[in-house]
């Protein structure tokens, strides 16, 4: 598929002009990645940046033998970019759902960026928002309770994968208690007491596994808020 048709509205296709879409669609590779496998290793080279066209991928690094989910991308999204300054990616991603990746060699894109300076600039501007929202995100996790910390990583999980949410919406979020344990470095068990209690006070119900119902949005919101955690 041309970039032109896709309907992923990645970073690539806002930015740059159409001369090099078509210098794109040249060299690009459209890759299936079947739930579960891994699109990059942490520690391997850099080859380029990877865009979601369609589908969803939780981006993690090793911590003591234990995962930590950093980020959950859905269509539309970058992968790798944050190893394309340097040699190694400094982090993995696995596909949470049967996906379709876009990947772009790193000559290519190299070549772009040194002679588009507008493009040049809207990358440094992703990555400073990002890092920004990063750093705001973990220094106020830091001075949260398990609690919030949990009801923080499901409101991750709802802003990645929806663009708006309501009570009464059913949400489906591609990850088991364990993986959105992994966002906050902690057990599956603490996950379903926590679930458990959010239950109770009338906020969510469960539905199966990987679903809950939203009940009251805005008190869900309000508990991690108060703690001055950033959403």
């Amino acid at each position: 598929m041309n970039c032109e048709a896709c309907k992923a509205n990645c970073f690539i296709k806002k930015y740059v002009d159409s001369n090099f879409l078509s210098k794109i669609n040249e060299n690009k590779y459209i890759i299936r990645f079947k739930k579960g496998q891994y699109i990059f290793y942490e520690t391997k080279f850099v080859i380029g940046l990877f865009f979601i066209r369609n589908g969803k991928v939780k981006i993690f690094l090793t911590i003591e033998n234990q995962n930590q989910i950093v980020q959950l991308a859905k269509d539309g999204d970058i992968l790798g970019h944050r190893g394309f300054g340097g040699k190694k990616y400094p982090i993995s991603a696995i596909a949470i759902e049967d996906s379709f990746i876009c990947f772009l060699p790193k000559k290519i894109l190299d070549e772009q960026l040194q002679n588009n300076a507008a493009l040049s600039y809207q990358f440094t501007m992703f990555y400073a928002r990002e890092l920004m929202q990063s750093e705001a995100r973990w220094h106020s996790l830091s001075r949260t309770g398990l609690r919030e910390k949990v009801i923080d990583a499901l409101l991750m999980i709802i802003h990645a994968f929806y663009d708006s949410i309501k009570d009464g919406d059913t949400i489906d979020f591609h990850l088991t208690r364990k993986e959105i344990g992994d966002i906050v470095l902690t057990s599956p068990e603490q996950i379903s007491r926590e679930f458990t209690w959010l239950k109770e006070q009338g906020i969510i119900d469960t539905l199966g596994h990987k679903k809950i119902i939203i009940k009251d949005y805005n008190r869900l919101v309000s508990i991690v808020s108060k703690k001055g955690v950033i959403l």
